[in-house]
């Protein structure tokens, strides 16, 4: 469920959300997932945990750590954690590809990123650009592409999801899907015929 969900709220306004350790770090009750304190320093500078989402995974001896939303990187040179590009990785694992899209010119309801191929439009383009798009989202690098019932969007770092019933657009948990993604499933046990 998105970290605004009725029922979500409820659970963070009730419990610790983030708890000190003993050895200076921090720990999640909620996912059981400990927090380095430069971790802890890239969510704040991400946005706090309404962007990230929670820590699904712990952190990996590369220094990376995969949220709901986004995967942070500790950056050897300097030890503070950023976003790293999960939406690219993402899109490569599962084998999506897509032709460049030409570029036809940007405007006010439509931009187009000469770096990738892609543009971003209306509902996706107002987004990004509330958001700081380029430090939180990276460029884009898939077109509009339909999903069920809604348009989504793969950016370097994340995903936006656009609710077409709504025309709400939010950002979408590719952290979890990408673990579902990575962590090959045993096949269901058929009896025998």
């Amino acid at each position: 469920a998105p970290l605004t969900s009725p029922s979500i709220v409820a659970v963070l306004v009730q419990a610790p959300f983030v708890v000190p350790t003993s050895d200076g770090n921090r720990y999640v009750p909620m996912t059981s997932q400990p927090l380095s304190i430069p971790m802890v320093d890239g969510i704040a500078a991400a946005g706090g945990f309404q962007w990230t989402g929670l820590p699904i995974a712990p952190p990996t001896e590369a220094g990376t750590q995969l949220f709901q939303n986004v995967r942070l990187e500790i950056d050897p040179a300097t030890g503070s954690a950023h976003i790293g590009k999960l939406g690219t990785e993402y899109v490569a694992a599962s084998g999506m590809t897509f032709a460049e899209t030409p570029d036809e010119g940007s405007s006010d309801q439509r931009r187009y990123f000469t770096e990738t191929g892609r543009y971003v439009s209306f509902g996706f383009l107002a987004y990004y650009d509330s958001v700081g798009g380029a430090s939180l989202l990276g460029q884009p690098v898939t077109p509009e592409v339909v999903e069920g019932d809604n348009l989504a969007q793969y950016f370097e770092k994340g995903k936006l999801v656009l609710d077409r019933a709504t025309g709400v657009v939010r950002v979408s948990p590719l952290g979890e899907a990408f673990l579902k993604l990575s962590v090959p499933v045993a096949p269901s046990a058929e009896p025998a015929p």
